[in-house]
């Protein structure tokens, strides 16, 4: 007992439901025929490089260095200042977090 079941947003028939998955699964193994003749279960591991050979993780790893180097290079003479300032004695960055925290406290009481 197959029948059309008909809602109010439109219907539901399984014939054309199963006629329907027949193509496309055609349609899938025809495209899958289509594809690359030489594939081999050692490539399936490999990523996909757009056709380019794999190079070492060496070769290819990306530093943080380099994903911020344009934001560095801008504020180039800003960096140069910090690293002057940059003693790495405790008691000095107590002493500028000291005045900075001085400093904004004049500003809001409004002295």
């Amino acid at each position: 007992m197959i029948e059309t079941l008909t809602t109010g947003a439109g219907y539901w028939d399984p014939i054309v439901f199963l006629i329907a998955g027949l193509i496309i699964s055609i349609i899938v193994l025809l495209i899958y025929r289509a594809g690359a003749g030489n594939y081999t279960s050692e490539m399936a591991g490999k990523p996909y490089l757009s056709g380019n050979p794999e190079i070492s993780k060496e070769d290819s790893h990306v530093s943080g260095e380099n994903l911020y180097w344009g934001f560095v290079e801008g504020l180039k003479e800003f960096y140069h200042v910090m690293e002057k300032m940059h003693t790495g004695i405790i008691n000095d960055y107590i002493l500028w977090y000291v005045g900075a925290l001085a400093t904004l406290l004049l500003i809001f009481i409004g002295v």
